[in-house]
């Protein structure tokens, strides 16, 4: 019975201290970020692609921009690149999209290791000191962080966590092949 008391205080213990420290937690720490989000910002901002070619994003206005900020430990990420390599090799390269992948604190070594092992086939870079990522997917700062971009808006929309194509295609147009 002593037993039984000792397990029953340690369990409200436990329980009151978690309970204590929720409360003391900034409460835009407890909240999770919208999913999907419309930003009146348009795209723009500097991408160092792998071979140190710098990319101003704001040039392309003809196309369905897709910006994919992810991280190299970031499992979410790699599912989604992994889902969007399998997409692109059933249904080919869309006509009317350019892709973007920019990594997350990496280096170029580190993107092209990554674009190597997941097999990426489109525009892959780094954002030196990660600017456009604390830019357009804050406050939260989660990745992935996908930017979508239709060709006749200025504004922006910003996903969090895992999409499918189709649910692209639905936000930003779709896509031809």
């Amino acid at each position: 019975m002593a037993n039984l008391k000792a397990h029953l205080f340690l369990a409200v213990l436990i329980t009151a201290s978690l309970s204590a420290c929720g409360l003391i937690l900034p409460k835009q720490i407890l909240e999770q970020p919208a999913k999907q989000q419309a930003l009146i910002s348009p795209l723009q901002g500097r991408v160092t692609l792998l071979d140190g070619t710098p990319l101003d994003l704001a040039t392309e206005n003809s196309k369905i921009q897709i910006v994919m900020f992810v991280s190299d430990g970031c499992a979410v990420c790699r599912q989604e690149t992994k889902d969007l390599v399998t997409d692109l090799k059933t249904r080919g390269q869309p006509s009317n999209v350019h892709l973007y992948s920019v990594l997350i604190g990496a280096t170029p070594e580190d993107a092209r290791d990554w674009r190597d092992e997941l097999g990426v086939d489109w525009t892959t870079g780094i954002n030196p000191g990660d600017e456009l990522f604390r830019e357009y997917c804050r406050p939260a700062l989660l990745t992935p962080c996908v930017i979508l971009k239709k060709p006749t808006e200025s504004g922006t929309t910003r996903l969090f966590g895992k999409h499918s194509v189709v649910e692209w295609e639905t936000i930003a147009g779709r896509w031809s092949h």
